[in-house]
């Protein structure tokens, strides 16, 4: 498996992002990050051994989530919402 960011790389999560119980202090379901917001990569790892796992620090909400790679974009790129 070979990782599409890397640590520090600034990306924009294109789905909004919802707790999916794994997320301490949020209900299940609860919206944690919306779509179109941008954070740095803080850190990479694996789930199940197949999906790679990012955890992205979103600064304007405080927040660090984990993302798959298909929820992410590079955020240079241009964002319609």
């Amino acid at each position: 498996m070979h990782s599409r960011w890397e640590l520090g790389d600034s990306v924009r999560v294109i789905r909004n992002v919802r707790n999916d119980g794994t997320y301490c202090g949020a209900a299940t379901g609860d919206l944690l990050i919306r779509r179109g917001s941008v954070g740095a990569v803080v850190d990479i790892g694996t789930f199940l051994q197949d999906q790679i796992i990012y955890s992205v620090h979103f600064i304007d909400d405080d927040r660090i989530v984990g993302c798959r790679e298909e929820e992410l974009a590079d955020a240079a790129e241009p964002w319609i919402p």
